[in-house]
């Protein structure tokens, strides 16, 4: 049986987030379960997010900063996997924060599991349509969960044993700008045997528009969605290949839908330019 009060390592990659890093850092530190270490992972940020991480460290003997060159968000998170401690990891975005109660509230549901899910508030105009329930899954039940859209595919709002990743976790180009969250939480969910979603609020998601409008859909390439594909199934391990087949094949076909309607979106703009 697992001891209780396990440490849980909180990893932030922070690329140009000097705007938001404050805020984001003071809501963990200011969390009610104490026994944390916040792991700070600068991507090569340009502006003072660097210098900002630091003093914060002065003031805080639970932040360790770490610094790359900028390779992207998974590379980041990677790294400050291979930093982290504790027998617990928690990764936050550096716009985002965490309700006061949220690795306590986890916490307090993972004993038995190896990860644990919570609910995300939106705070901006988007939405995560994603029921809200309480229950338990088996590893597949999760990823089949994941895949039809029922829990949420991304890093955030989740407690999972560090135990689960490994070097191969985060093995994943860096051309995959969209959907690697989904590709990570595929292989560690096949490593857990089992997993619970609370219906709790545990992550404020921060939507800044001018963010991402002038992003291009990588969904709209099918070399993009194949790439994306091959990747799935090579990190299908091999007692699951035949179960988790049926999916892949959606996934597929999925992927190929989207292309088209991106592709007919984006003519009618073009359409609408001409006029």
């Amino acid at each position: 049986m697992y001891m209780r009060n396990d440490k849980v390592s909180v990893v932030v990659p922070i690329y140009n987030a000097e705007k938001y890093i404050e805020s984001c850092i003071k809501s963990i530190l200011d969390q009610t379960y104490k026994r944390i270490e916040l792991i700070l992972v600068n991507d090569g940020s340009t502006d003072n997010s660097l210098q900002i991480c630091k003093e914060k460290q002065k003031e805080d003997n639970r932040i360790v900063v770490v610094t790359q060159a900028n390779a992207g968000v998974t590379k980041a998170r990677s790294e400050g996997l291979n930093r982290a401690t504790g027998e617990w990891v928690c990764f936050v975005d550096a716009d985002d924060s965490l309700p006061t109660d949220s690795i306590q509230l986890l916490y307090d549901n993972s004993e038995g599991v190896e990860i644990v899910i919570g609910q995300v508030s939106h705070i901006g105009d988007y939405e995560w349509d994603y029921p809200r329930f309480n229950g338990e899954m088996g590893p597949m039940e999760a990823i089949e969960a994941m895949f039809h859209g029922k829990i949420h595919s991304g890093p955030v709002a989740r407690l999972m044993r560090r135990e689960l990743f490994d070097c191969k976790t985060f093995d994943i180009p860096r051309a995959i700008t969209y959907g690697e969250d989904f590709i990570m939480n595929y292989e560690v969910f096949q490593k857990a045997k089992k997993i619970r979603i609370i219906d709790s609020v545990v992550y404020n998601y921060f939507f800044y528009g001018s963010s991402v409008s002038n992003k291009k859909n990588p969904y709209s390439s099918l070399s993009y969605c194949r790439l994306q594909e091959k990747l799935l199934k090579e990190k299908t391990f091999a007692e699951n290949v035949d179960k988790i087949a049926p999916l892949l094949r959606e996934k597929y076909w999925y992927n190929r839908k989207r292309v088209i309607k991106l592709s007919i979106k984006k003519f009618l703009r073009y359409l609408n330019l001409c006029k």
